[in-house]
């Protein structure tokens, strides 16, 4: 189950969050853009259009298939990013399948700290 109301936090970043016509996104109106929130807001507008556990199509899905996920026009969708990592869905799965491959030795690493 979601623990957030998905189209209220899209709403919220699309309508309040956004500075025009300067471009960028802030913490809440009112308040300067800057790259921390404006990197953060897209991570949960992502999250909001992407929930954790949904079940996605094995060819990632289209617009169509998540308007159901997204609050106002089909453009507004954004890319799937990772809920923990805050980086393409994409680049998350190939960066643990590289890494999950390694041999991982905790007394050689222990050895080196």
């Amino acid at each position: 189950p979601m623990c957030m109301n998905s189209s209220a936090l899209q709403r919220y970043i699309l309508l309040c969050a956004q500075s025009f016509p300067e471009g960028g996104l802030r913490d809440k109106p009112g308040k300067p853009r800057d790259y921390y929130h404006t990197c953060y807001n897209l991570g949960g507008l992502s999250v909001a259009q992407h929930p954790p556990g949904w079940d996605r199509p094995a060819t990632g899905g289209t617009a169509v298939d998540e308007a159901r996920f997204v609050w106002g026009a089909k453009s507004n969708l954004t890319p799937e990013v990772h809920p923990a990592l805050n980086i393409r869905r994409t680049a998350a799965d190939a960066a643990m399948a590289h890494f999950g491959q390694m041999e991982c030795d905790h007394a050689v690493l222990l050895a080196a700290a």
